[in-house]
């Protein structure tokens, strides 16, 4: 899908191209067209794709600025992992031409708006860009600790395996939302370095994207010690329920040998065994397994044996 809108930049005009997802045909003509490299038009899965901002040369737009970013779209995440919300997207800017390549018809309105409140300036867009998508990725990073609280406050008393997939959910995604931030903030890093942005926008601007960047690569960071720490209270809470139910087993085992014995003593075909001879003889052996068994219960429940 391709879709060209005119964007007025303070009395001089560019023209925006608007593609999403473009077939392997269309890459092949847009590559050929502009005179671009292939990697401009082929957004690959976020898990291959790598943040970058670099400059290129074309015979047919000049000199051209390329960023390419993962965005975390919040409209997308409806279940518990973040892997179908975390999208790339690509931007070339040149003087008259500006082109975005997008994996969904979601960012295109957003991207739209952005464009018409920096009336088309890049340097503008791309600081607003960096804003809104580190204030998605604070959205995803306040959802997985909701996430992780819910698990905690359901491992106070249960180890359901509901439970154990929820925190795998959770480790997996803020594994996904680790690597891209790291990935991100080098780019992030090397814009807000560059000479023409620092030039444009004003410092405190500026500092509010560097704070924004540290804020969420110290709670993705934070996320992960907690999930780490939740895992572990997660599994001494099962060893410890293991082993009380190995404890009640053993005690269990040890209670019933008790009569066990006792019955298989008196079943032996001996002569001198008390009560052999008596009516009530069955009753006697009965009793006394009783009353052995129930001093033995005694004496494991005072060592604690029993609970």
């Amino acid at each position: 899908m391709l879709e060209k809108k005119v964007i007025n930049t303070g009395g001089k005009s560019r023209t925006w191209l608007s593609i999403i997802e473009p077939t392997e045909e269309q890459i092949q003509q847009y590559t050929v067209q502009f005179d671009l490299p292939k990697d401009i038009f082929t957004l690959h899965p976020f898990t291959e794709e790598v943040s970058r901002a670099e400059t290129l040369s074309s015979n047919e737009l000049g000199n051209c600025v390329s960023l390419v970013l993962v965005s975390y779209q919040v409209e997308k995440d409806v279940s518990n992992s973040v892997e179908g919300a975390l999208l790339p997207i690509s931007f070339l800017f040149s003087d008259e031409l500006i082109i975005t390549v997008s994996s969904g018809n979601f960012e295109r309105l957003k991207i739209q708006r952005m464009f018409e409140e920096c009336e088309g300036e890049v340097a503008p867009f791309i600081i607003s860009y960096l804003l809104y998508t580190y204030h998605n990725y604070l959205v995803a990073l306040n959802k997985q600790k909701r996430m992780i609280d819910e698990v905690n406050d359901v491992s106070k008393n249960s180890t359901e395996k509901e439970n154990l997939i929820l925190l795998r959910d959770i480790e997996k995604n803020l594994v996904y939302l680790e690597h891209t931030l790291d990935d991100q903030k080098q780019t992030t890093d090397h814009l807000l370095e560059n000479e023409q942005i620092i030039n444009q926008i004003s410092k405190d601007v500026l500092n509010d994207v560097r704070i924004s960047c540290r804020r969420v690569e110290k709670l993705v960071h934070l996320y992960r010690g907690l999930v780490d720490s939740t895992s572990g209270m997660v599994s001494a809470l099962m060893d410890n329920t293991l082993n009380h139910l190995m404890k009640y087993l053993d005690s269990a085992a040890l209670i019933i040998s008790i009569p066990t014995l006792i019955f298989s003593l008196w079943g032996i075909n001996t002569g001198g065994l008390l009560w052999k001879d008596s009516i009530l003889g069955s009753l006697g052996v009965v009793l006394l397994a009783v009353i052995v068994t129930v001093i033995g219960v005694i004496l494991l429940r005072r060592k604690d044996y029993m609970g």
